[in-house]
């Protein structure tokens, strides 16, 4: 029985939890005493000179295992790798199309596709038979790579990305509502027209924006708060001017959060990615 393939049209957000749902089932997972488990880690980003690097090492990793296997002297091994190894090959062929730049593996030599996943972030070449599925090295990568929340604090609105293994499962934007003096969540078009409606009363919304900023912050807090439980982040990263990530922490406990002093908002989401895990 399959516990986890990809589903192409699949929401970032739906999968990935879906992933970190069916982990301990995977860890778990016990076959037969006469099976095998095949598990692998494969590095699938294009090299510079060749689109299509990870064939080769597939092809190079699984040779390799082959001939570990064949040197331990268990001819049903052998027979059990040689029978699941093409079909192993046909499932990560079926994903050439819309790779990314890793790719985790788990099958049975009994023929089960345990788990099969595309991740974008960087994965290390391994290839393990063993009598388990080998996970040590995807929850390195959880470690590495954990639910995160990421804030990007502005002066009158707020991003919250809710993010895993370097990719964004969801995002929610907000704006300090100068009429109701609250934080509105930001949806569709109601920001460009809230904007244009606004534009005159600039000034206004300045000053007064300036006089209540520790209390539009806290207010802020209250809702990174709930966020915070809601997706059981394991770190949270405030993003933003100086002034604000500061006032900020003053209403949090700081020991809880990593601060970036760098204003991100604006910036593609992939981008605010790579800033953030360039500082971890």
């Amino acid at each position: 029985m399959v516990m986890w393939v990809i589903g192409k049209n699949q929401k970032e957000g739906k999968r990935l939890m879906q992933i970190l749902q069916q982990l301990p089932k995977l860890k778990s997972y016990c076959p037969k005493p006469t099976d095998r488990v095949l598990t692998i880690y494969l590095n699938t980003e294009p090299d510079s000179t060749q689109q299509s690097a990870w064939k080769i090492r597939l092809k190079n990793g699984l040779k390799r295992l082959r001939e570990y296997t064949e040197a331990e002297g268990i001819q049903e091994q052998v027979d059990q790798f040689d029978k699941l190894q093409p079909q192993v090959e046909k499932w990560v062929d079926e994903q050439r199309n819309d790779l990314k730049k890793g790719l985790i593996l788990s099958a049975c030599s009994s023929g089960e596709l345990l788990f099969l996943d595309r991740v974008q972030i960087p994965v290390p070449n391994a290839f393990y038979w063993s009598e388990k599925p080998m996970l040590e090295d995807f929850e390195a990568l959880l470690k590495q790579y954990p639910a995160m929340g990421i804030i990007q604090i502005g002066s009158e609105n707020a991003t919250v990305l809710d993010t895993c293994l370097g990719e964004i499962l969801k995002e929610t934007r907000y704006e300090w509502d100068i009429d109701q003096e609250s934080w509105k969540e930001m949806r569709g078009l109601a920001h460009s027209n809230k904007q244009a409606s606004s534009a005159s009363h600039k000034d206004q919304f300045n000053k007064r924006l300036r006089v209540n900023r520790q209390r539009w912050l806290k207010d802020f807090c209250s809702i990174l708060k709930s966020h915070e439980r809601k997706n059981k982040w394991d770190e949270v990263v405030l993003t933003g001017e100086t002034s604000l990530t500061s006032e900020m922490t003053k209403t949090l406990q700081p020991d809880s959060y990593r601060v970036l002093n760098k204003n991100l908002n604006g910036m593609p989401n992939p981008q605010v990615l790579k800033e953030v895990y360039s500082f971890v």
